[in-house]
């Protein structure tokens, strides 16, 4: 595969900046492992809780230089995450048993990580505070998968939850950034003398940002021993999320109801 194919490649698995540059290492560890060892793909994606395992003793246990060293555990983790889907591409053993394997094995990584981070609290402040910010943190992320997995059995498959919840928040999304371009506007002037006019790379009233920025947060927050912000952002986060999909499916029934009436 030549080097523009490999970036194609790269560019349509990707899901976010930083793991488009972290395919920059997964992309020759999984070739590596291709051609010296028989590993598979679902062999390797335990690597990455392996990883999350060792960030969440590090974490939890509260000290700031160990925290801060967790940062990197937690990326290599990253890494291995993306090594078993190229590796089980590799090997021509890519299907749905490694995709749920690797998504359940992502999402059992993040609750260790993420418990880590209000016990790691508790232990820097003693403050019984921490565990209930975990705790809310754990129902929000519990909610959210909830009511997406029920709502994609109970609208038959992930088209209809695309076609009900997905699409019409992306479209709203994008309505919503139009509309503070053009108050942008108002306040800001223009250069028209310009001739040229400047390419974006992203254009976020075309598209929705892509939520693999989230994967920066809890490293940043690793490295500057900010535990609580990052708790606190995930739990308003799913809130946001689980409350957005409620309301927008039920806008969505609505509406069509509407339409029949």
């Amino acid at each position: 595969m030549d080097k523009e194919k490999i970036l194609a490649s790269r560019k349509k698995r990707t899901d976010g900046f930083l793991v488009y540059v972290t395919r920059y290492l997964s992309d020759p560890i999984a070739e590596f492992l291709y051609k010296h060892t028989p590993l598979t793909g679902n062999q390797v994606s335990y690597f990455s809780l392996v990883f999350n395992i060792l960030a969440a003793w590090m974490i939890a246990s509260g000290e700031p230089n160990m925290i801060m060293w967790s940062a990197l555990i937690f990326y290599l983790g990253l890494v291995f995450d993306c090594v078993d889907g190229e590796l089980a591409r590799l090997r021509g053993a890519a299907g749905l048993g490694g995709k749920w394997l690797d998504v359940s094995i992502g999402e059992l990584g993040n609750i260790i990580s993420m418990s880590a981070f209000g016990i790691g609290l508790h232990h820097q402040t003693g403050d019984l505070n921490s565990i209930w910010l975990l705790v809310y943190f754990l129902f929000s992320k519990y909610i959210y998968a909830n009511i997406t997995i029920n709502s994609m059995v109970q609208l038959e498959g992930y088209d209809n939850f695309k076609k009900y919840a997905l699409d019409p928040l992306k479209n709203n999304f994008k309505k919503f950034i139009t509309y503070l371009k053009s108050l942008l506007k108002i306040f800001i002037k223009e250069n028209t003398n310009t001739t040229k006019t400047r390419k974006t790379s992203y254009d976020y009233t075309t598209k929705l940002p892509s939520f693999g920025f989230l994967i920066a947060i809890p490293m940043v927050g690793l490295l500057f021993n900010q535990l609580a912000a990052v708790l606190i952002f995930f739990s308003l986060f799913y809130t946001t999320l689980y409350l957005a999909v409620f309301v927008q499916i039920a806008w969505s029934f609505y509406s069509e109801n509407k339409k029949k009436a």
